[in-house]
């Protein structure tokens, strides 16, 4: 990088950097001691267009005036590389080795920032990385303000590395989950692939965040204990990020904020409308957002994740152009951290870019079409999504007398049995039946999620509920909600499944629940019986009954009351209500064949 004393680039700007190739306009700014005037751009000799010059008179700290200037580019094609040279009326800055291609941002906390060494399998990838069109900078956001370098009067974030080519010799040091999505990019488009990473281990979404976004937000007090350096305290070096024109943001932070899991959906929908606002000249569309859903902890809660997942989940659902890609399934058992920090980076990268492909690259298309006029890349990953759940109880005679049907394929037979204790008080006299019905034809299986320990043997669905006041004793406390497992696999057909449990006749049933842990054990898949293809996991859910579901059915040859939840409709999704009772709904009897 060669400069004149009057053109002076930003940190970020710099040999070997990747700009954001067209449809969008590419940015450059920097600073200079007097008024620059008309400002021309050459590649290689050739005049770049100019679709705006910004100059912008600034106060320096010992009184004297200087200049800000900014530069949006006309749209370029990917290629490379380029000899950049800025001339102003009073001098001129030389980029060598630049490349117009596809920039992504990647921001977050710890796993974000957790290096291609840190994991797994990262001996091959030390060894055969050569990929000298993927280039990564690595900003030192949570630097001491005195290693901050300014020009005059604004300060520039310092930076770990400049513009870095990936080499067995630099891709340790890379974001493990930004480069392995950077492979994906680089495989199906075939152009230059840019990478900023702006990650701090442990910090709160409130660090990157400006104070204005934050008032708009009610926070709870007292949650600064989870701070790394206070709330806004990186926002603005990310404001000196986001002039970068971008591709899209990989996000993979939510860990110090699972806390306070109920005021992270409107910090984190701040922060994506406020990034979004800063991209705004470059997007004709809104600035992509893809979220990496929180990995399996063992934390001290049982809950704080599987809350902050739904969030997440609610909040892609929510938001035009957010995606968030699971990696429940991905928990690592190790000492540090509370196990925090799985090292399956590659798998979630993967997972992340297929889950924003088309998005990112709607041109992809199936590898059997017969349009071959854009690369192609194999569907690696099934998906489902749960549709309803059906929540019934009835007495156990009665479901000893539901006889299989030839469209369902029956795998328990131990609840078919009258199992009422006659001498108990609470009375094991009562079935619970949770049908779940997905958006899918394949058969559904469960599997033990990675490095579990109690693993399958309790299955993945849980009622919550607790017994009547009146019959606890002195030592438990009334009110007090409780997790009745042991569910075990029923029945199940094309797109739906059953799970059924015994449970004590005082029992009260407030909620009905899947997976829903910190680290979870037991997950549901669908079967894609396919080597080309991988299942994901299905969402957690955690449903919450609002009616009484506690009584016997007055129908000895149908299901009792049963409450359903339809994720297509407009309720809260935390919620299930009830139908009219009058037509109790029938569970496992879908007209689906074997």
């Amino acid at each position: 990088l060669m400069m004149d004393a009057d053109i002076i680039l930003s940190h970020l700007v710099s040999d070997g950097i990747v700009l954001q190739r067209e449809p969008h306009a590419a940015r450059m700014w920097g600073y200079s001691d007097d008024d620059p005037g008309k400002l021309v751009v050459r590649a290689n000799g050739r005049e770049v267009g100019l679709l705006r010059q910004y100059v912008e008179r600034t106060r320096n700290d010992d009184g004297s005036v200087g200049f800000e200037w900014t530069l949006d580019m006309t749209p370029q094609a990917a290629g490379g590389p380029y000899e950049l040279v800025i001339v102003s009326e009073n001098g001129s800055a030389v980029i060598k080795d630049a490349y117009w291609g596809d920039v992504y941002l990647c921001s977050g906390q710890s796993n974000m920032r957790m290096r291609v060494n840190e994991s797994s399998d990262y001996e091959t990838e030390l060894s055969s990385a050569n990929y000298p069109a993927i280039r990564y900078q690595t900003v030192d956001l949570f630097g001491d303000e005195s290693t901050k370098t300014s020009h005059n009067s604004r300060a520039y974030p310092p930076l770990e590395n400049t513009w870095f080519a990936i080499s067995p010799k630099t891709v340790a040091s890379c974001s493990a989950v930004c480069y392995y999505f950077a492979k994906q990019v680089d495989a199906s488009q075939g152009v230059p692939v840019g990478l900023v990473v702006a990650a701090v281990d442990g910090a709160a979404i409130q660090e990157f965040m400006p104070d204005s976004v934050m008032q708009k937000c009610s926070e709870r007090p007292g949650y600064s204990q989870f701070w790394k350096k206070g709330p806004g305290a990186f926002s603005s070096d990310m404001d000196s990020v986001l002039k970068l024109s971008l591709k899209s943001v990989l996000w993979y932070q939510g860990e110090s904020n699972a806390g306070d899991p109920l005021s992270y959906k409107c910090l984190l929908e701040g922060l994506i409308q406020s990034w979004r606002l800063k991209q705004q000249r470059y997007h004709q569309h809104d600035l992509p957002f893809l979220l990496v859903e929180l990995a399996p902890t063992r934390w001290d809660s049982d809950s704080y994740f599987a809350d902050l997942r739904r969030i997440q989940r609610h909040v892609a659902a929510s938001m035009p152009r957010v995606v968030v890609s699971t990696s429940i399934d991905l928990g690592e058992l190790r000492e540090l951290w509370h196990s925090v920090h799985p090292r399956f980076k590659k798998e979630i990268a993967l997972r992340l870019f297929d889950t924003a492909a088309p998005i990112l690259y709607p041109e992809l298309v199936p590898a059997n079409s017969s349009n071959t006029s854009f690369r192609t890349i194999l569907p690696r990953f099934e998906r489902a999504e749960v549709t309803s759940v059906t929540l019934s109880v009835m007495d156990a005679q009665t479901i000893a007398k539901m006889a299989p049907l030839g469209h369902a394929t029956y795998e328990s037979h131990w609840v078919f049995q009258d199992t009422s204790d006659r001498e108990d008080d609470s009375g094991w006299s009562k079935s619970w039946l949770v049908n779940i019905s997905l958006d899918s034809q394949h058969i559904i299986v469960t599997n033990e999620t990675r490095q579990c320990w109690t693993c399958c043997q309790g299955g993945p669905i849980d009622l919550v509920g607790a017994f009547p006041a009146d019959s606890l004793d002195d030592e438990t406390k009334a009110g007090t909600f409780d997790v009745w497992r042991g569910f075990s696999l029923f029945a199940r057909g094309l797109g739906w499944v059953a799970y059924a449990g015994n449970v004590p006749q005082q029992w009260i049933v407030y909620g009905v629940q899947y997976a829903w842990r910190d680290y979870p054990q037991c997950l549901m898949y669908v079967d894609v019986n396919s080597s080309d293809r991988q299942s994901l996991p299905i969402a957690p859910f955690n449903l919450v009954v609002r009616g009484p579901v506690q009584e016997t059915s007055p129908c000895r040859d149908c299901l009792a009351l049963s409450v359903t939840w339809n994720a297509n409709a407009n309720d809260d999704p935390g919620s299930m209500h009830f139908p009219d009772l009058a037509s109790p709904s029938i569970v496992i009897r879908h007209e689906y064949p074997v």
